[in-house]
């Protein structure tokens, strides 16, 4: 199963990615998550007499379907047409300044106040509990006006839109490259990618491209070690330092640490006993975990209360870490996930698929709009992107989570804009090429 898994998430990143700015699209990223960070775990985990192998079998077969199905429905996205006017429209990036800085300077402070809580809770996210959790919240809005503002100085430079440009990116990098969160190594380079190719058509070189994605997988299967690493350095001098730092590479065995992580396959086993829980016992969600993910993300218990806000869950029979050790005898690591593969599995079981076919007809039918020019599509489309990689390394709720989130604040961000001056549109009518599609 690993090697058809292994085979069609590469036969589905060479389609895309070899194709302009295919890099950017969300069937290829998605398959090369399958295929360097997933398919290595569930070999691994097909080694180890001792797991559950049917199970693996399962796991391994939704997650062949998944891939599948992101691939399906980005073509039928595209293959569908758009009920929206042909015209190009013509980005008037002075109407986009207002509401751009508006939002930059709240993610701003936000950062600020979360790097200022941060030391008081010792850096342990999955435990945040309280105002924090709040502040964090806001303070991941940061990726819509950093790739907002790329976009506007690639558009039209000036000192406002450069100064835009720079504070989002001074937010951004050091939560990347210092506290070395991947999400936001990954929210770094789709910006930067994505708004070098809508707003000047300018394409990296697939070579590039893939080294890029080598050297990443690198990063997540040694991230353990590294953080040992800076904590250590920072602790005997008091300076915190950097990934790019070759102080922190020296310090570890880059080899050993990610032979280490695969043959662990932490995340993956995870959704094998997940998995084999349900099918020797039953307790499908159906659904249960995306209408919860709602709940807990935007109903302030803090405000509202906590029993009203744990009134509107679900009270679905999730599986408890404790139900799989007394049966299994398997305990979850600190720090790993079940996968969006086991999320969607926990959920509808092989039909979870459907999930991720949904998933690539969404973002096709953003892209091809972006595609003509429309910043507030383009935008979308480049701030949800991320989302599609944590949605196969961390659960698929968080998926829609954010996509109804960053539609919001770009909603409300439009009609800001839309009090100084409405769109303008070129006579020039466009078609979008097989290619770009």
């Amino acid at each position: 199963m690993t090697i058809l898994l292994l085979i069609f998430s590469s036969i589905v990143a060479a389609i895309s990615i070899f194709q302009p700015a295919g890099y950017i699209k969300a069937p290829a990223l998605m398959a090369l998550v399958f295929a360097a960070w997933f398919a290595p775990q569930l070999f691994s985990a097909g080694q180890i007499s001792t797991i559950p192998q049917d199970a693996v079998f399962d796991v391994g077969m939704l997650a062949l379907f998944c891939i599948l199905a992101v691939f399906f429905g980005w073509w039928r996205g595209v293959a569908t047409p758009i009920r929206t006017p042909s015209k190009r429209i013509i980005i008037n990036v002075d109407a986009l300044i207002a509401p751009v800085a508006l939002l930059t300077i709240f993610t701003t402070v936000m950062n600020i106040y979360l790097n200022q809580m941060r030391g008081s809770e010792a850096g342990q996210v999955s435990q945040w509990t309280g105002p924090i959790t709040i502040v964090a919240f806001f303070a991941g809005l940061r990726t819509i006006p950093l790739v907002f503002s790329l976009l506007m100085v690639m558009h039209k430079r000036t000192p406002l839109t450069l100064t835009l440009a720079v504070a989002n990116l001074a937010v951004t990098i050091p939560v990347a490259l210092i506290y070395l969160r991947r999400s936001e190594m990954v929210d770094l380079g789709i910006a930067i990618l994505g708004a070098l190719w809508f707003a000047r058509r300018i394409r990296i070189a697939p070579l590039y491209i893939v080294a890029g994605a080598v050297l990443f997988a690198v990063v997540v299967f040694t991230i353990g070690p590294l953080r040992s690493a800076q904590n250590t350095h920072e602790s005997q001098t008091g300076q915190n330092v950097s990934i790019i730092n070759p102080i922190l590479w020296k310090n570890i065995d880059v080899g050993k640490a990610v032979a280490t992580s695969i043959d662990k396959s932490p995340d993956v086993q995870n959704a094998v006993y997940r998995t084999k829980y349900l099918n020797d016992y039953g307790g499908f969600s159906y659904g249960a975990t995306v209408w919860n993910k709602f709940v807990l993300s935007f109903i302030p218990g803090q405000i509202l209360g906590k029993d009203f806000k744990v009134g509107l869950l679900i009270a679905s029979s999730g599986i408890a870490a404790e139900d799989i050790y007394y049966r299994y005898n398997f305990e979850y690591q600190t720090g790993t996930t079940s996968t969006g593969v086991g999320s969607a599995y926990a959920d509808f079981g092989y039909l979870g698929f459907f999930y991720y076919l949904l998933v690539g007809y969404i973002m096709a039918r953003i892209y091809r709009v972006a595609m003509r020019g429309d910043p507030w599509f383009q935008t979308a489309y480049l701030a949800i992107l991320p989302f599609c990689l944590t949605m196969i390394t961390h659960g698929h709720d968080l998926f829609f989570v954010n996509l109804a989130l960053v539609t919001a604040v770009l909603f409300a961000l439009k009609k800001i804009s839309q009090r100084k001056s409405p769109p303008r549109y070129s006579r020039r009518r466009t078609r979008l090429s097989k290619a770009s599609q």
